[in-house]
């Protein structure tokens, strides 16, 4: 039997803040000497790619750089791809400080402060002023094509308190206007199918596991089986759902995607 691929969500997941979850690193572990790959993707665009397996490592789970994909990383996939028909791609960011840094390789890619704008790229912004909001609406309404990291309502500090996300900004763009936002990161499926091409992993035996409704309906888009934690990000059950990471250390029974357990 083939050992499906192991696609995992970072915080809530595996993290809080740059502190493993209790028995996170023990599953992971366990489930690569199993023989299971172990791969990671996450809705973050604040951290790089570099940042973010710097902070895996710390916390001690087996990683190397290409088992990581950000929704900024994949953001700046998406550009590199827009960019390609010679002219300069004129890109607006709001937020999202990683999508510069994932992107500033990609040739005809330049970032501007205020419309003309080709592209906007919005995602979490701890610093948004109503003069950047009325900038990006600006180069929205002008005709630039609208992408987001991503569409998180909210997150949760490592004290407990619920912040506005990404999704946050979004809906305040969208709804001034009126264009509409084409996601990047989860819950559609880009993120991981780029990072399952990279390592040239079928679309059929990956496992993701996350803590938030935007894992399971990423999976769903997919046509994976999705696994479910606990936690306070919705209420969509997975195919299977877990109370404890470490019910996956053993992980032996073929699910199918869609189904519940």
């Amino acid at each position: 039997m083939t050992r499906p691929t192991f696609l995992f969500d970072l915080d809530g997941t595996l993290l809080a803040d740059h502190t493993a979850l209790p028995g996170a690193v023990a599953t992971v572990t366990a489930l690569t000497e199993r023989g299971h790959r172990v791969l990671y993707a996450t809705n973050d665009a604040v951290l790089t790619v570099e940042q973010q397996v710097a902070r895996l490592e710390a916390a001690g789970f087996p990683v190397t750089p290409d088992a990581v994909a950000t929704s900024a990383s994949t953001a700046a996939h998406v550009l590199a791809d827009l960019a390609g028909g010679g002219a300069a791609l004129r890109v607006l960011r709001l937020g999202a400080p990683a999508v510069e840094v994932e992107a500033r390789s990609v040739d005809g890619v330049v970032f501007v402060d205020s419309a003309p704008a080709d592209v906007v790229v919005a995602g979490l912004d701890t610093t948004l002023t109503y003069s950047a909001l009325a900038g990006a609406v600006d180069a929205l309404h002008r005709g630039a094509r609208f992408l987001a990291t991503n569409s998180d309502p909210h997150f949760t500090t490592a004290e407990g308190r619920r912040m506005p996300g990404a999704g946050a900004v979004v809906a305040a763009l969208e709804t001034a206007s009126g264009a509409t936002a084409e996601i990047v990161g989860k819950p559609g499926a880009l993120m991981f199918r780029l990072l399952l091409e990279r390592h040239g992993v079928g679309e059929t035996d990956v496992v993701v596991v996350g803590d938030a409704d935007a894992d399971v309906h990423a999976a769903r888009a997919l046509g994976v089986v999705a696994v479910r934690l606990p936690s306070a990000f919705g209420t969509v059950a997975g195919d299977v759902n877990l109370t404890r990471i470490d019910e996956l250390s053993h992980w032996e029974t073929p699910v199918a995607a869609g189904g519940t357990t």
